[in-house]
């Protein structure tokens, strides 16, 4: 099992070039329907499930704490990024693939990401990230509630 660094980072912290990608391929469904108003969140989960990937995921919360289950077959500890927030957390998972043609190597990329935003306030610093076989695993305590 392999540790996966955590990043504490605030909730400002978002891809801004993935969320413009995201935005314009919601409009062009939007546009493919004829401009029918009604199905706009339908069309931004599609779009966010194109651009960004979406991996299978599950989130528990526990008494103390929330556990993040994340499936990512075919990359390595060191290609997983987590960023934490009180308020939620950021999978981020990108690799480099390499497919050999009859004319060549062709080089790309393949990358996903999964934000999960947390019920209540998780401790940011204290989040742990752990991954074996293709299975990361996030642990987030919960915030002390204020008295």
């Amino acid at each position: 099992m392999s540790t996966v660094t955590v990043r504490n980072a605030n909730d400002q912290n978002q891809p801004d070039q993935q969320f413009e990608e995201i935005r314009r391929r919601a409009f062009a469904l939007f546009e493919k329907r004829g401009c029918a108003i009604g199905n706009d969140l339908d069309d931004w989960l599609s779009a966010e499930r194109e651009v960004l990937g979406w991996p299978e995921a599950q989130l528990v919360e526990k008494e103390n704490a929330y556990e993040i289950e994340v499936t990512l077959p075919g990359y390595e500890a060191k290609q997983v990024d987590v960023t934490a927030t009180p308020g939620g957390i950021l999978v981020h998972a990108a690799a480099e693939t390499e497919k050999r043609t009859a004319e060549g190597t062709e080089l790309g990329a393949k990358e996903v990401y999964r934000r999960f935003e947390l019920p209540s306030a998780a401790n940011s610093d204290k989040v742990t990230a752990q991954f074996d076989k293709g299975v990361l695993r996030i642990k987030a305590p919960k915030a002390a509630v204020a008295a």
